[in-house]
């Protein structure tokens, strides 16, 4: 499938050049156990910028990252960034696009979605998505509303607990409060849910300065090693 790509090398760079600068970093990136990408969401591009483009060039352009990410890596993980699910409405819609992201499972990835808002979660718990990473500072209050499709979905998924907050400060000790508080409200063995997790920031950083993004990135790992501590994480 990836030799198959309709958009070429020199039409997608002009689009990428955050990834260009990953690209230039391959050699201290191939010793990672994962690399990770990410593409706006075919909603969320079609909300955004009220274009009715094929949703299959947004399939093409996920191949075509998944294509350099493996020059580099070939354990890949790709997330298409969905912060508008939150006003898909129309059911059909929704399942319509998750089939979609389900495709470049062909090129053996892992698929996530992000949604850094909160929309019906049960939608993506009962899909095959590989990892669903959303906000779960601000929103994990809904989220753990759905706990057999959680519980259901651990079974062949990972959840990205996106408990580090972007946009305010807080403690090592806070968030391992609000850790706690998810596992007791989820009812499941602690090394379940987190041996199917990872620990990441509520949302990107492309609106910190470089201080407050060093600060997240730091806080993250500091808090991801503790949890793993914590509960005799291998």
């Amino acid at each position: 499938m990836l030799e198959q790509l309709k958009a070429d090398d020199i039409n997608m760079q002009e689009y990428t050049s955050g990834l260009q600068i990953v690209l230039e970093k391959k050699d201290e990136l191939k010793a990672y156990h994962y690399i990770k990408g990410q593409i706006a969401g075919i909603f969320t591009y079609k909300t955004g910028t009220r274009k009715e483009d094929d949703p299959s060039i947004i399939i093409d352009r996920a191949l075509w990252q998944i294509k350099k990410l493996k020059e580099i890596n070939q354990n890949v993980i790709l997330f298409f960034d969905e912060p508008n699910f939150y006003t898909w409405g129309s059911l059909e819609l929704a399942k319509n696009i998750l089939n979609f992201y389900c495709i470049p499972k062909e090129t053996n990835v892992k698929i996530g979605v992000h949604c850094c808002s909160n929309t019906d979660w049960a939608l993506l718990l009962n899909s095959d998505l590989d990892i669903i990473s959303f906000d779960a500072y601000n929103f994990s209050t809904n989220f753990l509303v759905y706990k057999k499709e959680i519980s259901l979905f651990l079974e062949h998924g990972a959840i990205a607990w996106g408990i580090v907050p972007t946009l305010e400060k807080t403690t090592i000790q806070e968030l391992e409060n609000r850790i706690d508080e998810i596992i007791l409200k989820l009812g499941v063995e602690p090394k379940k849910l987190l041996t199917n997790s990872l620990i990441t920031p509520s949302c990107g950083l492309a609106y910190c300065t470089l201080e407050e993004a060093e600060f997240i990135a730091n806080l993250t790992k500091e808090f991801s090693l503790k949890i793993k501590s914590k509960y005799l994480l291998e």
